[in-house]
């Protein structure tokens, strides 16, 4: 099977790819698309030197997003969306699985960016398929959302979240087990 990748900004992006990054998989990266009836806002997706993408599947990232994949860093994106004004902010490596929903305002970071006694803190996200993030949540590092779960609005997610289950807060608990979402 022919694998075959495709970036397609829409306007007001600014998509800045180094010569040294790489863009592998097989699937499409749609960046910068309106929402309804919002005005086109600037958006940015950059990938510095020895970066890299790996799509698998179709990911569509709406209009005001910042992504930035930091040198020797590696994002891989299956299928879903990111919606209006989020950011991701990838050092290491973030995964993102199938069938994700990822609301307004959100922040996907992991790394601290600064060294707390002499170590800087930087760690993988996992986010597995069929996961569902609400509007204004912040995700750091080191992180695993487990398939099926939905983390609520307005949460703060520092450990691991189990499969099938509702968290929210600051920090992120689980709050119902056993949940189902469409």
């Amino acid at each position: 099977m022919l694998k075959k990748v495709a970036i397609f900004p829409f306007k007001k992006v600014h998509l800045a790819i180094r010569s040294s990054a790489k863009v592998t998989g097989n699937g499409s990266l749609i960046l910068g698309r309106k929402w309804r009836s919002e005005i086109f806002k600037p958006s940015q997706f950059i990938m510095d030197k020895r970066s890299q993408l790996i799509l698998d599947g179709r990911f569509l990232v709406y209009t005001d997003c910042n992504i930035r994949v930091h040198p020797n860093a590696t994002l891989r994106l299956g299928s879903g969306y990111i919606n209006k004004n989020s950011n991701i902010q990838c050092y290491n490596s973030i995964s993102i699985g199938h069938n994700v929903i990822i609301s307004e305002n959100v922040v996907i970071r992991d790394s601290d960016n600064h060294h707390v006694n002499g170590v800087l803190n930087q760690k993988p996200i996992i986010i597995k398929d069929n996961v569902w993030i609400g509007l204004n949540v912040t995700i750091l590092n080191g992180v695993t959302i487990n398939e099926g779960a939905i983390v609520a609005a307005g949460s703060v997610v520092i450990s691991d979240v189990p499969a099938k289950t509702l968290v929210a807060g600051c920090p992120a608990k689980v709050k119902k087990e056993n949940v189902d979402w469409e």
